[in-house]
């Protein structure tokens, strides 16, 4: 009888950190490739619409919004935090950090 058919353990591959191209950090290390983008997402730019987390340059009005979103404002239907505005509001009420919208589109034919 032989010596059990065991290999040793690989040793891992040294872990390095260099700046890559416009300032990101990148890791390399077993194999894997990997760039830390240098920007922080924090909840504080999202809303909720359609049930989606949405990024947006927050406080904006709805209005604002829809246009970020290539959105017509007066091609749609919206519902703030449960709340259903009327177009004309759409310029003076503001979204903020954790708001809900619900966003219809309106389609017209037949």
């Amino acid at each position: 009888m032989g010596q059990p058919l065991t290999s040793p353990r690989p040793s891992p591959l040294p872990r390095r950190e260099r700046r890559g191209r416009n300032g990101f950090h990148v890791f390399t290390g077993w194999g894997v490739f990997i760039v830390v983008v240098g920007f922080k997402m924090t909840t504080e730019n999202f809303i909720v619409a359609n049930g989606k987390r949405v990024e947006a340059k927050l406080p904006c009005s709805i209005e604002d919004f829809l246009k970020a979103q290539a959105l017509l404002p007066r091609s749609v239907v919206v519902e703030h935090n449960g709340e259903a505005v009327v177009p004309s509001e759409f310029a003076k009420r503001q979204v903020s950090a954790g708001d809900r919208l619900e966003i219809v589109k309106i389609v017209a034919g037949g």
